[in-house]
Order: C-alpha cells, then sequence, then structure tokens
C-alpha cells in the first residue's frame, strides 16, 4: 500500500526542502504522513472548489504548487473563508502537500519542465542557489540559432497553452539568449540585463520594471501568473504516475485564477 509519506519522501527527493526560498513555507500543509493514499489531485492552488474536486474524485491527497499557508494562521473561524476551506480540509480526510520555490528551483523543476515543452533541454539559473546543488532561480538558455520574438511568443502560446500575453519591445526582433522564470519574475529583470538576455519570458510585470527592460534594450514576453506555471504541472504529473503506477494523479481542472480578461458586452 502506497502512503502519503512514500509520494511526499520521493518528492522531497527530486526537489528537496532546503531549495526553497527562506520565506517560503513547501512540505506538508495539513495531515498526516502515515495515511494510505487513495489518489491524488496536482494543482496551483488551494481552494474550496479544488478540494471539492479531490472530494468527487476519492483523493485524499492534493499536492499543490502555492503554499495553503504563507502566514500565520491566528484563528479557524469556521464562518471565514480560510476557516471553511480547513475545516472541509480536514472532515473529508485530505492531506495537503505544498512544493512551491523549492519546485521551482530544483533540476528538472517547473522552470526546466517548462523549457521542455518549447524543445530546450539546455540551460544555467539565473541566479545560482547558494548551494550549488538546486539548480536556482529561472533558467537562461542560448538558442542554437537566432529566431524571433513573435515566433517565440507563438511556441509559447501553444505548448504553454497560453491564452494571452504580454510583450515589451520589437516582435520582429531576431534573439539569441533568452530567460524563463515562472510566477513573478520581475525581480530577476535588472540580472538578465546584466546577463546580456535579449528575451525574459515571466509574469506580474509592473509599469516600471518594463520601462526598464525596455530602456536597457531587452525583450519581454508577459504571461499570466496562474497559467504559465499551471503549464508545468502535467510534467509533475507524468514524473509522479511514473513512479507510482498503481496510483491515480489527476490534474486540477478548477481555474483558481482570480484575474480573468474583461470582454465588451453589449
Amino acid at each position: 500500500m502506497t502512503k502519503v509519506r512514500d509520494v511526499v519522501g520521493f518528492l522531497q527527493q527530486v526537489y528537496p526542502p532546503h531549495c526553497e526560498e527562506q520565506w517560503d513555507n513547501s512540505g506538508l500543509q495539513i495531515g498526516s504522513l502515515d495515511e494510505v493514499l487513495t489518489s491524488a489531485v496536482i494543482a496551483l492552488d488551494v481552494d474550496l472548489p479544488v478540494v471539492d474536486e479531490a472530494i468527487s474524485k476519492g483523493a485524499n491527497l492534493l499536492i499543490s504548487h502555492h503554499p495553503l499557508f504563507f502566514r500565520p494562521l491566528k484563528r479557524v473561524d469556521y464562518s471565514a473563508y480560510m476557516g471553511e476551506l480547513v475545516r472541509k480540509i480536514i472532515l473529508n480526510g485530505i492531506n495537503v502537500y505544498s512544493l512551491h520555490t523549492n519546485f521551482d528551483s530544483a533540476s528538472g523543476g517547473l522552470n526546466d519542465i517548462l523549457l521542455e515543452m518549447m524543445g530546450i533541454s539546455s540551460s544555467v539559473p539565473v541566479v545560482q542557489h547558494p548551494d550549488g546543488e538546486c539548480g536556482g532561480i529561472g533558467r537562461v538558455v542560448v538558442l542554437p540559432e537566432p529566431r524571433r520574438v513573435k515566433n517565440i511568443a507563438v511556441d509559447v502560446r501553444i505548448n504553454w497553452e497560453v491564452s494571452v500575453l504580454s510583450y515589451v519591445g520589437c516582435l520582429d526582433r531576431c534573439v539569441s539568449k533568452l530567460a524563463v522564470c515562472g510566477g513573478s519574475g520581475a525581480d530577476l529583470i535588472e540580472r538578465c540585463i546584466s546577463l546580456g538576455v535579449e528575451l525574459y519570458i515571466t509574469a506580474d510585470v509592473k509599469y516600471h520594471e518594463a520601462m526598464l527592460a525596455r530602456a536597457n534594450g531587452m525583450n519581454l514576453l508577459i504571461l499570466n501568473h496562474f497559467e504559465m506555471e499551471r503549464a508545468s504541472l502535467g510534467g509533475l504529473k507524468e514524473l509522479l504516475t511514473s513512479e507510482f503506477a498503481g496510483v491515480n494523479f489527476y490534474l486540477s481542472a478548477v481555474y483558481t485564477n482570480p484575474i480573468r480578461l474583461y470582454k465588451e458586452v453589449d
């Protein structure tokens, strides 16, 4: 029988906990490692619809990218959203385990999966992890031959199933050196500029950060945070399915992104 600790132990081996950032809170959020595993749902976030989805599938393990708890929880008030969420998780016997910045940084993690989906297998970290063993934050790639930003944008939309993206710079410019950082990677813009990156693909870029990139001649492809990171979860599912052949792992179909595009209506 496969237990929660078996899956968690495997994930910790592939994406070591010490690879996470100091401010992070990856790991077991709720539950017991000794529970016998029924099935698991893999999701970007933990919210009520995702928990309902896990219940409907008979899953007692929810593997999320974003931790359920980022800040200390001072009270569990059932009339508040977080209290209702925690109550439902516990009452339905669901164990919650989160892989956040250790999944981002580790070799074979989020950024490497995204690049592999683009047919790219060779890269180096934008910022090396201090211990030298965890990969690092973001990835830098030197392409075998220059490509137009426009063509790379098309590949991103198709391979990562991105509905919309923004850009800074020139779509017709040919680039050879690009960088990728899943999620909120705007704080790496200056580092990418110093590395001579010609195209940086990330999410959550603010106005003045975009201005900085443009002023330094670096193109940006700015994605939706949810869609960019969600694209990597299929690779995580494949890894777990290969390791635990007798366990069903489901990719969540819940669109947890709180940000929606406004479309003019009559």
